[in-house]
């Protein structure tokens, strides 16, 4: 992963206050802090760390003159509008063998469609150990060459340098189908009624 700098500020008003000033609440535990640090991070800069790095982020958080390597542990969201409500830091060495999830990207979805298959996808992410500053975002598999009942399982994945996949071998990730007969007959129909309908002047 790719280690960014983000700043942060020590909290000492209420959730609500804290939130309505577009920062996200956040505590800092672990080694160092095993009261836990009350914190905030700016809403927008949480968000853009979330957007290239997952929610299994590490990152280093300036906190005033202090800087302290950590890892995105836990983020609270509300269910109904996806908002960020609390993260949870936990301190780390950048040498530290720590778990994580991570999610598995299928490339060649489009060799698929091209071949009008479908994939399936049982299973998004994947656990995985290793030390904190060379465990990576995701991890890539192809699926493009695969035919119907074909399928993607654990031991199919890739894994870099130093990292251990946690998972079952065997485990199924994805698998390839066709469409049934209904579904072929639907697109079909769709296919015939589609177009400009000419009209009479």
């Amino acid at each position: 992963m790719t280690d960014s700098t983000l700043n942060v500020l020590e909290r000492t008003e209420t959730l609500r206050e804290c939130r309505d000033g577009d920062f996200i609440p956040a505590v800092l535990y672990g080694s160092g802090f095993e009261e836990g640090k009350s914190i905030k991070v700016q809403r927008s800069s949480f968000m853009q760390l979330l957007k290239e790095q997952g929610e299994s982020a590490t990152l280093w958080l300036q906190v005033g003159d202090q800087k302290q390597y950590a890892l995105v542990k836990e983020v609270q969201k509300n269910l109904m509008r996806g908002e960020v409500l609390h993260v949870d830091f936990q301190a780390i060495r950048q040498d530290e063998e720590i778990q994580i999830k991570i999610p598995v990207i299928f490339e060649g979805r489009e060799q698929l469609e091209g071949k009008r298959l479908i994939l399936q996808i049982i299973k998004s992410e994947i656990d995985i150990i290793g030390k904190a500053n060379q465990l990576p975002e995701n991890v890539e598999v192809q699926v493009g060459e695969l035919e119907p009942g074909g399928k993607v399982v654990a031991e199919d994945l890739v894994m870099p340098e130093g990292i251990k996949l946690l998972e079952d071998p065997e485990e199924t990730l994805a698998i390839i189908t066709a469409p049934n007969k209904e579904e072929e007959e639907e697109e079909a129909t769709e296919d015939t009624t589609t177009g400009d309908v000419a009209t009479e002047e």
